[in-house]
């Protein structure tokens, strides 16, 4: 089919109706909400929006077809992290050599942090890419709060070893 009949099908809306289209807006949802990162936490809104910034342009580059399958998975293990564990999954980009890291977890916003960085730089080492993009919510439930961690730099110089028992953590790639 030549690229302009499927743009103007597109176009037409044919994507919106497709029934599976609902999934993909939990990944807008995480976009749009990139931009309402906590000022208090890094004390400088030039910072805020360089991040609040990347963390868009990651998720943007994701196809509808990927947003899809990825908000399946992130409705699936929200449900799942209502029994109180941590249910986590990876996504891996190859063309970008980037990693996304989506975790669950009813652990509060203030101990989530330290854990969920170590995770990320843990990410890195196992994984093999520097660009990590982490991002941590509540199971489903009353509301929705996001965490994001971006690395783009290694946070261990390549000589430390990072423990079994934290790379044990992350989840292997489907």
């Amino acid at each position: 089919m030549p690229f302009r009949k499927i743009f103007s099908e597109k176009l037409k809306g044919e994507i919106t109706s497709d029934p599976d289209f609902k999934y993909s807006l939990l990944v807008d949802d995480i976009i749009s909400r990139a931009h309402d990162i906590d000022i208090s936490v890094f004390g400088d809104s030039e910072d805020v929006k360089i991040l609040a910034h990347k963390i868009a342009t990651c998720l943007g580059y994701l196809t509808r077809e990927r947003r899809i399958v990825i908000g399946k998975k992130i409705l699936k293990f929200a449900d799942k992290a209502r029994d109180g564990t941590i249910k986590k999954f990876v996504h891996l980009q190859k063309p970008i050599k980037q990693i996304y890291i989506y975790i669950f977890t009813s652990m509060n916003r203030k101990d989530r942090g330290q854990y969920f960085e170590a995770l990320c730089a843990a990410a890195q080492v196992k994984y093999g890419y520097n660009k990590v993009l982490g991002i941590i919510t509540e199971p489903i439930g009353s509301g929705r709060s996001y965490d994001f961690v971006f690395l783009e730099e290694r946070r261990f110089p390549p000589s430390v070893q990072v423990p079994d028992e934290i790379l044990e953590k992350l989840p292997d790639l489907e």
